[in-house]
């Protein structure tokens, strides 16, 4: 396994050398579908396709259902799920309404395990430069 990246040229503006400098930024491959990731998991157990779909909508709607409550879940083989918010600050206490909640969402924090398991996934190169992709006007050359 390896997580691909790219080179990409950035304007930095902070710290000690600001300009323009070459970073390593991930490269974002397709989604694994829910489908995909069903047939992965049912190829290595003895549940059927449709039977590990199954789980997967039922376990989406058990997380969605206690975020909603303002309870984590906490998987212990992946990581929790926390209930999140943001909102507004205010001046004082009576003006700390529900009114002052800008959005709700959700974190995830993973297992150990989850993160030492991608921490020593390699990384590979992919090369973006595709000979007559054009950007702006301009043809990008073949290296």
């Amino acid at each position: 396994m390896a997580i691909g990246y790219v080179i990409q040229l950035k304007k930095i503006v902070v710290g000690a050398f600001p300009g323009m400098k070459f970073i390593a930024r991930i490269f974002r491959e397709k989604a694994s579908s829910q489908k995909k990731v069903a047939r992965d998991i049912a190829a290595r157990s003895s549940m059927s396709v449709g039977d590990v779909l199954n789980v997967l909508q039922t376990l989406q709607e058990v997380i969605a259902e206690s975020l909603s409550e303002g309870k984590p879940i906490k998987l212990d083989l992946l990581g929790t799920f926390y209930p999140t918010i943001k909102s507004k600050a205010v001046n004082t206490k009576e003006e700390a309404t529900s009114e002052i909640i800008e959005k709700i969402g959700m974190r995830f924090y993973p297992t150990l395990d989850l993160r030492d398991t991608l921490s020593k996934a390699g990384v590979k190169y992919i090369d973006t430069n595709i000979k007559g992709v054009q950007y702006k006007d301009s043809v990008v050359e073949e290296p």
